[in-house]
């Protein structure tokens, strides 16, 4: 569970980063350069958003692996 968060949040910091870097870019170009940029920006959303679909489906399973809330096995110690 932990590696899957870490995954997670080394994906949003990948993420957070490049678009930092864009914006960064943008402030300094022209108007074309900022089309060109828009589009490598679009271009790494789409990337980023494929990438966390992918987590999300790896993750899934394990997270419904790991709930046991909806379990009928008796988890009650008797005494």
């Amino acid at each position: 569970m932990i590696r899957i968060e870490e995954s997670q949040l080394e994906l949003q910091r990948s993420q957070n980063e490049m678009l930092q870097q864009l914006l960064h870019n943008m402030r300094d170009a022209s108007s074309s350069s900022k089309a060109e940029t828009i589009k490598e920006l679009k271009e790494t959303v789409e990337e980023l958003n494929k990438q966390y679909s992918q987590t999300q489906d790896t993750c899934s399973p394990v997270e419904a692996g790991n709930d046991n809330s909806e379990s009928t096995e008796d988890t009650d110690i008797q005494k």
